[in-house]
């Protein structure tokens, strides 16, 4: 077992790749994830920006690149899944006639004060 102790945090690696990272006693991170290789190109200024990140925030570009990774998927899966849950409201009848609407916003711009 490797231990690494750095700024209260503690980094645990056994033989089955298992990663514990806990502050203060508490675990704040465990996993256990397979992981797979991939391989595609950037532009030098990205790959720069990247090296600058991961220097900056003391993190290898691998690290910075699966939060970048995750963080883009889970946006776009959230997207997707409002825009497919809209279609269907809208099958269902669960909308609001755009008449409505306009005249709602107009009574709240009334009610603002300039």
């Amino acid at each position: 077992m490797f231990v690494c102790r750095k700024f209260a945090q503690w980094a645990y690696l056994d033989k089955v790749h298992r990663i514990a990272i806990s502050f203060n006693g508490r675990d704040i991170l465990t996993t256990k994830t397979k992981r797979q290789q991939v391989t595609f190109k950037i532009p030098k200024e990205t790959n720069d920006r990247l090296g600058a990140l991961a220097i900056a925030t003391r993190r290898t570009k691998t690290f910075v690149l699966e939060e970048a990774v995750s963080a883009y998927l889970d946006y776009n899966e959230w997207q997707i899944q409002s825009i497919l849950r809209g279609l269907e409201d809208m099958k269902a009848g669960r909308v609001t006639p755009i008449e409505d609407v306009i005249a709602e916003l107009e009574a709240e711009l009334e009610n603002c004060p300039d």
